[in-house]
């Protein structure tokens, strides 16, 4: 034969290797065959988005509690910074230094979530138009 007719004889060979590996996996020859997936449960629907409830005074509330406690950092930082003066190079300096930051870093954050929780929605009369 010549070497195309090989070439031909040899790819119809593969060709039929893979139509009875095909067949072989699809259970045509005693092959289990994968059980089928039971149905997933329907899951309820999400809540809609966008429904304010009356909370009542609660957002006013957390809001003059916030700005207390930033008062109470100001005058903890006021305290550290004197701390601070006071210390040498030391571990002693590093907690205060540590104290001092935390309180002024976290005093302003205060006040800002107090301005955003005077500002939120709470009634559904209060509902920005769209």
């Amino acid at each position: 034969m010549s070497k195309y007719s090989d070439k031909v004889a040899a790819r119809k060979a593969l060709g039929n290797a893979i139509e009875v590996a095909i067949s072989i996996t699809e259970g045509a020859h005693g092959a289990p065959t994968p059980p089928t997936p039971s149905p997933r449960p329907r899951t309820p629907p999400p809540e809609p988005r966008g429904v304010l409830v009356d909370l009542g005074p609660m957002p006013e509330d957390c809001a003059r509690l916030y700005e207390i406690a930033a008062d109470a950092l100001d005058r903890a930082s006021a305290v550290a910074r004197e701390m601070l003066a006071h210390t040498h190079r030391s571990a002693q300096s590093g907690e205060a230094t540590s104290a001092a930051l935390l309180a002024e870093t976290t005093s302003p954050r205060l006040r800002a979530a107090a301005v955003r929780l005077r500002r939120m929605p709470s009634r559904p009369k209060d509902r920005p138009a769209q």
